[in-house]
């Protein structure tokens, strides 16, 4: 509707989310450590070697600490995600405030300009102005069809 600055860098579309960030990483790296901890403490390096001739119950603990492993890995990448997204959501909502009050700084400015001179060019201006919040106003609102 005439504004010719370009689009804010939160309307465009996002590149993905890098696997981790950083509170990611070190969630791993904690996870990943205590995992290490409880295997090391349980088993010994021969018995990774020697798998089949260990007792049911011992495999069964080592398949439960690989488990652990990949549980830890989705668990970390999904929260991570879910950051991601959180911010993205926080930098559109930002820009939509900043959207809004800039057609409301127009609309007074447009309104005080005709209050002060009632000239034809101002009261062209607020009928801009005011059309300009009409159709703002209806893309806002929900669609009562849907």
């Amino acid at each position: 509707m005439g504004n010719t600055q370009p689009r804010s860098a939160a309307a465009s579309p996002a590149s993905p989310p890098p696997l981790l960030d950083r509170q990611g990483w070190w969630n791993l790296l904690a996870g990943m450590l205590l995992i290490l901890i409880s295997f090391t403490t349980n088993f010994s390096d021969g018995d990774l070697h020697n798998f089949s001739s260990l007792a049911l119950n011992d495999q069964i603990a080592i398949c439960l600490h690989l488990a652990a492993l990949a549980a830890l890995i989705g668990d970390v990448e999904l929260a991570s995600r879910l950051r991601h997204r959180a911010r993205n959501r926080e930098i559109e909502a930002r820009g939509r405030t900043a959207e809004s009050e800039q057609r409301q700084n127009r609309s007074l400015r447009a309104g005080a300009l005709f209050l002060l001179d009632p000239n034809p060019l101002h009261r062209r201006f607020l009928a801009y102005v005011a059309n300009e919040l009409a159709s703002a106003s209806a893309s806002e609102s929900p669609d009562p069809q849907l």
